[in-house]
């Protein structure tokens, strides 16, 4: 059975290692930027925008967050392994938090809110996790889930010595720059996208700070319209104006692989369905 005490201790190593993981990968990038020449610091930044945006975005965020869409056995593998690599812990632990962001957002109880833990030091460190015990268990009860978060540690193992086969340089562009960039926009959508900046307009009022962000849209391919996914957390199109300043090309890409017609409502997450 899983009660809080329980979903607390299997969420709590994981979090220290990511933590450290992440860590690791900033010293290593710092120590080593002087050995990429321009070009392959690019394909190791690209790289890393489109792992956002697959793992991140499309999947830990849009379909185990908030069931926008629907896939099957190998969608869900595509999403979780994608989602893997951006080192931000698994898609049990991050749907599981994620959901309590809304329904406590800009509130002491919003588990990343900027404005009551510190911008600086919401950027700088992750909070220890508190959880939406329904979504929690929605996502556990997937057995792929349950792989991709038990064994997440030796998946990037595997990973790396995959591209350290190659040589140390690979493990640079395609594991150690990526995690870097995927950890940066992470906080680009937790941190800016809450408080008042040049970039930031709220077009919408929702009762909490989000803001659209302007100037994002090559990095977070649709993802910077927060407060527009914050109107409706149920929308998988946030071009809610219709027109090219609200373009959602991660709207486009779920439509290309996956089937938006079939999508679950997030409704039934907060209330503990699937």
């Amino acid at each position: 059975m899983l009660t809080k005490i329980r979903i607390r201790r299997v969420l709590s190593s994981s979090h220290f290692g990511v933590r450290n993981a992440q860590v690791f990968a900033h010293l290593l990038f710092v120590v080593t930027l002087g050995t990429m020449s321009l070009g392959e610091l690019g394909v190791g930044l690209v790289f890393g925008v489109v792992l956002f945006n697959l793992g991140h975005s499309i999947g830990a965020h849009r379909f185990f967050s908030h069931c926008q869409f629907s896939a099957g056995p190998i969608g869900r593998i595509f999403l979780n392994l994608a989602f893997t690599l951006n080192m931000w812990g698994s898609a049990i632990g991050y749907g599981a938090v994620h959901i309590l962001h809304h329904i406590h957002s800009d509130t002491s109880s919003d588990p990343h809110n900027p404005n009551s833990i510190g911008k600086l030091r919401l950027w700088l460190w992750t909070p220890e996790m508190r959880v939406h015990v329904p979504t929690f268990k929605r996502l556990f009860a997937c057995r792929i889930n349950r792989f991709f978060h038990n064994y997440y540690f030796l998946i990037h193992a595997a990973y790396v010595l995959i591209l350290a086969a190659l040589s140390w340089k690979v493990v640079l562009l395609f594991w150690c720059i990526p995690i870097v960039v995927c950890y940066h926009l992470g906080k680009v959508q937790t941190v800016l996208a809450h408080v008042k900046s040049p970039f930031g307009r709220q077009t919408h009022a929702t009762g909490d700070t989000s803001q659209n962000l302007i100037g994002f849209k090559l990095l977070l391919w649709g993802d910077e319209l927060h407060n527009n996914h914050h109107l409706d957390t149920s929308a998988v199109n946030l071009n809610f104006a219709s027109n090219l300043l609200e373009f959602d090309p991660n709207y486009w890409i779920i439509r290309l692989l996956f089937d938006v017609e079939s999508r679950l409502q997030v409704r039934s997450v907060l209330t503990g369905g699937h």
